[in-house]
């Protein structure tokens, strides 16, 4: 399923209800009755597509599992569409999936499968993206820096990758960048830190506060945070990079919540 504009995330469950929101690719075990000694194994492969100007997605609603349709635009209407998505049944799931997928390219005509891509002559070089060892706080001397030593341990790279991250399309006047530049270079190796004791934190903690907090206090909960500490804060400060780890994971259905309902 979706977790952020641009990341996906595996989810497993045992029933629709678990299906979370925004889920673009579901694989579904089967209850097949036994034949004999034999139980056969079967596997359902569905999968929302995009036609025209419209996209789907799976989503779990009153103990089902449903297919929302939508353009993002109010203005972008429509009474019927072709194709909105695609199931398929087999008792291997990986030959289920490779031929899914070519047969949805091949409806669709608007993607290739791999088999008929050509690979770009860089895959045969070994190289280097900054972001592994930087992430967004890449400049020229750490590429320098990087580049020599690999060059040094004799494994020159010969494919350079500068990725500094999305490119941020907001802009607060209002915030000082130096000091929010000088709070990104304290805080960040407390964040490096405390990533993955939050998101084990979060893995034990989520079902606690998806089935037993009510819905309204969570909702009051988080758009009191947010009104309160995110949404003024500098862009490199501790409320915006949690926001970002918590909307990705315990906000995430009260955030959806609310975009629905505007």
């Amino acid at each position: 399923s979706r977790q952020k504009l641009w990341w996906v995330n595996p989810s497993w469950g045992t029933n629709s209800s678990d299906v979370p929101p925004e889920t673009q690719f579901l694989l579904v075990k089967l209850d097949c009755p036994s034949k004999g000694t034999y139980k056969s194994e079967k596997y359902a492969l569905i999968l929302p597509l995009i036609s025209d100007s419209f996209r789907s997605c799976l989503e779990s609603r009153w103990h089902q599992c449903i297919l929302r349709i939508e353009s993002g635009c109010l203005d972008v209407k429509t009474s019927s569409l072709k194709n909105v998505l695609f199931m398929a049944v087999g008792t291997d799931p990986f030959v289920l999936l490779e031929s899914g997928v070519r047969a949805v390219a091949d409806q669709l005509g608007t993607f290739t499968h791999r088999e008929k891509k050509k690979l770009p002559p860089t895959l045969d070089y070994f190289g280097w993206c900054t972001w592994d060892a930087f992430y967004s706080k890449v400049d020229g001397p750490g590429i320098l820096e990087g580049v020599e030593g690999l060059a040094a341990g004799r494994t020159p790279a010969k494919v350079l990758i500068i990725d500094d991250g999305w490119q941020d399309t907001v802009q607060d006047e209002h915030n000082d960048l130096a000091s929010s530049s000088m709070v990104a270079k304290v805080f960040y190796p407390f964040q490096v830190a405390l990533s993955f004791p939050l998101q084990l934190f979060h893995r034990l903690f989520n079902p606690v506060w998806r089935y037993f907090l009510p819905k309204g206090l969570r909702n009051s909960f988080v758009w009191g945070y947010y009104g309160q500490l995110v949404e003024r804060a500098p862009y490199n400060s501790f409320h915006v990079w949690l926001w970002g780890l918590l909307s990705s994971g315990w906000f995430k259905n009260p955030l959806l919540t609310q975009v629905k309902a505007n």
